[in-house]
């Protein structure tokens, strides 16, 4: 599989109310992925109902979800393009079901944000384009929806542009694309629309085809061990490589203890053994001399190692109903390790509406915060 057609994990967020279902049902559509008969069935829905023909009945499975035309939970969709094969995950866009959306973000390598022209960024979609942050998405693409109810007009769309690019900016994140479209109709889904000629950039399917699979194999390299096991004579450290590269021959460290050697061996079963292993695979390596390596170390080359310290800071999302205050102990997973961590101090939230930071002394639920972690 080449690196233009790898998979890569998706998740569509934003605001309520955006159209990210109305939009995912739409490229199924147009790329001929809908079920025999499904686009008959969506129809006889929609007129129940009394509503145009709503293609987010496509993934809204729940009743509960269509009767309200909104996503109550994550769905996943696998989205064959012509270039690629992309797992879709369609997240609620309500605050109060942001659990949701987090545990279905937490899987995804991009992101597709969806945005209503009339109304542009509101509360839950910058709190979306923070917490796509927090999880390390850095891959993300902008459609911007509901053309149709503005006319397809250039001077609207220009002005969510440049709100949308200002907003992620302030958070750090960087749109590939931003691209105006209408769901419902289909206007710049799949094909360009003679509605939007003023536009000269790609369609929604384009843009999902130009992200980039991750993970980044160029980054240093980190490999959380997972297990230690014996295989005939030799013992055998596994973990899955977050990122970077190891070839047989490299110096490894072992943090937090500092013991390192040589990679000897990467196990490959049932096929040879590999000469290198790299971000996304799982390794089985065997080193050239017997070191004492546990589960939750932190493989690295000799050159790069991670720097260790007992206390730092963190942007923390804080989903529990109590608040979070100085001297509550907590504990973090991190990676195949679990340790006991105390908060010893609260810096400050941020602002979902402007993304401003305030000076704080608690975060309540659903705040993303900064704290000190020790």
């Amino acid at each position: 599989m080449t690196p233009q057609q790898a998979l890569t994990t998706l998740v569509m967020a934003g605001h309520v109310d955006h159209g990210k279902s109305t939009l995912l049902g739409r490229l199924l559509y147009e790329l001929g992925q809908l079920p025999p008969g499904k686009e008959k069935e969506l129809a006889a829905l929609s007129a129940k109902r009394g509503v145009p023909l709503e293609w987010s009945f496509a993934l809204d499975s729940l009743q509960a979800e269509r009767d309200q035309a909104i996503t109550l939970d994550t769905t996943r969709v696998r989205l064959r393009t012509p270039r690629r094969e992309i797992v879709v995950i369609d997240a609620p866009g309500h605050k109060e079901l942001l659990r949701n959306m987090v545990s279905g973000a937490s899987a995804a390598t991009a992101a597709l944000l969806v945005l209503d022209v009339r109304t542009g960024n509101e509360e839950q979609t910058l709190r979306h384009a923070r917490l796509l942050k927090l999880l390390g998405v850095r891959d993300i693409a902008v459609a911007i929806n509901k053309m149709d109810l503005v006319d397809y007009a250039q001077d609207v769309f220009r002005r969510r542009e440049r709100e949308v690019r200002a907003a992620l900016d302030k958070i750090g994140l960087q749109a590939k694309m931003i691209v105006p479209v209408s769901a419902r109709e289909g206007a710049n889904v799949c094909t360009k629309s003679s509605e939007l000629r003023w536009y000269e950039g790609g369609t929604v399917l384009a843009a999902l085809e130009a992200l980039s699979p991750a993970p980044q194999r160029e980054l240093t390299l980190r490999i959380p061990v997972q297990d230690i096991y014996r295989s005939d004579e030799r013992r055998v450290i596994a973990g899955r490589v977050e990122s970077g590269e190891l070839h047989v021959g490299d110096s490894l460290i072992f943090s937090p203890s500092g013991r390192s050697a040589k990679v000897a061996e990467l196990l490959n079963w049932p096929e040879p053994p590999a000469s290198r292993v790299h971000a996304g695979d799982n390794a089985s390596i065997v080193l050239d001399r017997p070191i004492i390596v546990e589960r939750g170390d932190i493989a690295s080359h000799l050159d790069h190692p991670p720097k260790l310290t007992a206390v730092f800071d963190a942007d923390v999302f804080w989903l529990s109903p109590t608040p979070l205050v100085s001297g509550r102990e907590l504990t973090l997973n991190l990676a195949t390790r679990t340790l006991g961590v105390r908060v010893q101090s609260v810096h400050h939230r941020f602002d979902p509406a402007t993304l401003e930071a305030h000076a704080a002394s608690e975060v309540t639920a659903t705040d993303v915060a900064r704290v000190t972690l020790r």
